[in-house]
């Protein structure tokens, strides 16, 4: 909606010759390529920034971990990235999974009351685990097992729990898949910007060329009621100085007395 608004003002103002709604669109235009370049510098910031302070990748990750059960839509996004990127919490080491002690409701604090206490997300599962529980229909172990995977894990060390969830953080591996695309997501920034970059150009030559038309129809106009002045100074004198010494009337004094019907009554002898 806001792209088709700044588009007809741009559109209006090329077609009515508008000077001040094609620097409106212009300024649009600017503003929407300064967003886009801040937004691709703080991209690049969010995942090679070795700080956990400020805006980074791992602060984002700790912060959806802590709101983990009071969000539903960022536990849905957490859980998508787990088992895409199979791996659990954040840091990078091998014991990621544990960052999960950080939520309140998988914390193993001993005021937690929570039943997930010392738990981690479903998600965290190895999918060999689930595929395997769901592919057996003979003993109830596979399917026991899959779903306690996730259960009692945060007191467990990491190679105890090798075969149930991932114990890799998820930091690193959201990193390598920023990484291997940094050069499509360049080449798209490229592709917004430069044709950005030259709307912005042509408006501002298309509103110089405007102007510049406005001054030259102004000085005309001024140049032209500067001669009609000067030829209307002209006729006066030539009617002054047209009158005979005898004091008759000139030709051209004559024709304008017969033109009209009030110098024709009253200067009928010397129109003769």
């Amino acid at each position: 909606c806001s792209i088709g608004f700044v588009s007809f003002v741009g559109l209006i103002g090329a077609l009515r010759d508008s000077i001040f709604l094609l620097k409106a669109f212009a300024t649009c235009v600017f503003f929407c390529y300064i967003v886009v370049v801040i937004a691709t510098f703080a991209l690049f910031v969010l995942f090679y920034s070795d700080t956990t302070d400020g805006f980074t990748a791992h602060s984002i990750l700790v912060y959806a971990v802590k709101n983990y059960h009071i969000n539903r839509n960022l536990a849905e996004i957490v859980d998508s990235l787990q088992e895409n990127l199979k791996c659990c919490g954040v840091s990078s080491t091998a014991q990621g999974y544990r960052d999960w002690n950080l939520s309140y409701q998988f914390n193993c604090s001993a005021s937690n009351p929570q039943p997930e206490k010392c738990s981690v997300p479903f998600s965290c599962c190895r999918k060999s685990v689930i595929s395997e529980a769901a592919g057996s229909s003979d003993s109830l172990l596979p399917a026991m097992r899959s779903l306690e995977c996730w259960q009692n894990t945060l007191n467990k060390r990491p190679q105890d729990l090798e075969h149930d969830i991932y114990t890799r953080g998820c930091l690193q591996p959201l990193r390598n898949v920023f990484e291997s695309n940094a050069t499509h997501i360049a080449f798209a920034v490229t592709v917004i910007v430069v044709p950005v970059c030259i709307s912005i150009c042509l408006t501002n030559v298309l509103a110089r060329q405007i102007n510049h038309q406005r001054i030259l129809l102004e000085r005309e106009a001024r140049r032209k009621e500067r001669q009609l002045k000067r030829e209307g100074h002209r006729r006066g004198r030539t009617r002054t100085n047209g009158r005979h010494k005898d004091g008759k009337p000139s030709d051209y004094e004559t024709v304008e007395i017969l033109n009209s019907v009030d110098g024709c009554l009253n200067n009928c002898d010397k129109a003769k």
